[in-house]
């Protein structure tokens, strides 16, 4: 498969998207297409879907362009209102991983990838 039909599987709402062909080329300049082989498409379509996702939460948030977006924990509507735990990485593997443990998409990459867990995918 290639990127576009990956990302037509896994997040078919970025499809169209005027911003998918930028986050795809983002994303294959963090990751060897030696070292991934034949897992190459599905790594570059989690890591970009992770970055319109990011841009995403960010332009709700109002913060677009500060970084200061981390994981959604609480959501209200009117008078409801639910709050839950985010991903909770610390230390080593956090400095590893990055924000990419705040969208699924990420966490897709990091098992993908095996980032963080001692094996050799080589991140550019």
């Amino acid at each position: 498969m290639t990127v576009d039909e990956v990302v037509a599987v896994i997040a078919p709402n970025f499809v169209g998207d005027s911003r998918l062909s930028g986050a795809i080329s983002l994303a294959s300049d963090q990751h060897s297409r030696s070292a991934l082989g034949v897992r190459w498409a599905e790594v570059i379509a989690n890591h970009a879907c992770h970055v319109l996702t990011m841009s995403d939460r960010a332009n709700q948030a109002g913060t677009s362009g500060t970084g200061a977006v981390g994981p959604v924990t609480a959501k209200s509507t009117g008078p409801q209102s639910i709050t839950y735990s985010g991903p909770s990485l610390s230390g080593d593997l956090m400095n590893i991983v990055g924000d990419l443990a705040q969208t699924q998409f990420g966490l897709r990459v990091i098992g993908l990838t095996q980032i963080g867990f001692g094996f050799p995918e080589v991140i550019r």
